[in-house]
């Protein structure tokens, strides 16, 4: 793969295993995605506290050449532990600390640069929720026999015979809708993950790009990266 990824990106793709002399630990590639006119590297953070860590990792490692970056963005779940503009702001102000001063005054806005930058709360800058959230309305828009048999499913089970050990995430606020739109992607992609679903599958396409929450996260990525709408 390394020889097929711009080299302005080479830096970010670890040449050593294992990774930090651990087995089992993942190694952290971004995915990559070019074109005649873009080249776009998109890292996993793997959590919200982990999403500064991993942009002053990436800026550290490209040095002189983050002065070439046109644009960068930040897409986190506002979660049910604090509204999205506060999100917003704690994600801000860290940024700031490592060097990146946006200057973006809401969720969902894009400073002029360079480079552009902008900040994303899912679900849609102004609710508490996660990504999932969103899915669930495209589920609901492509698959909805089967999110209704997969909600039945996740809402049937007898918890009673589980462990407290057993039910603890799906016990969590997005737990249901986790594990419903884990069940459909079982079905769909079956032994695959939920990600490999919504590339493979019906979760984006035209239906629900005309969906008005994923309209406004398409206008941000629109306007962040300088693609035509």
């Amino acid at each position: 793969m390394a020889d097929t990824v711009d080299d302005f990106w080479q830096v970010l793709i670890p040449k050593e295993y294992p990774y930090s002399g651990d087995l089992l630990k993942r190694v952290p590639v971004p995915g990559f995605f070019q074109s005649p006119s873009h080249s776009i590297a998109v890292e996993s953070a793997g959590s919200v506290s982990g999403l500064v860590k991993s942009t002053g990792l990436t800026k550290s490692a490209l040095r002189s050449r983050w002065k070439e970056v046109s644009s960068m963005g930040v897409m986190a779940d506002a979660d049910w532990t604090s509204h999205p503009s506060e999100r917003f702001q704690r994600l801000k102000e860290d940024l700031r600390g490592i060097g990146l001063p946006i200057s973006a005054s809401a969720p969902g806005e894009i400073s002029g640069g360079p480079p552009r930058m902008g900040i994303y709360v899912f679900p849609d800058n102004r609710r508490q929720g996660t990504l999932e959230d969103l899915l669930d309305e495209c589920a609901g828009q492509v698959y909805p026999s089967l999110l209704t048999s997969a909600r039945r499913f996740v809402g049937g089970v007898d918890r009673a015979v589980l462990t407290a050990e057993d039910v603890e995430e799906v016990a969590k606020p997005s737990g249901e809708i986790k594990a419903t739109l884990g069940c459909m992607a079982s079905f769909l992609r079956p032994t695959k993950t939920l990600q490999v679903s919504v590339t493979d599958n019906r979760w984006l396409c035209d239906e629900t790009l005309a969906l008005d929450n994923i309209r406004s996260v398409h206008s941000f990525l629109v306007e962040l990266l300088g693609l035509d709408a």
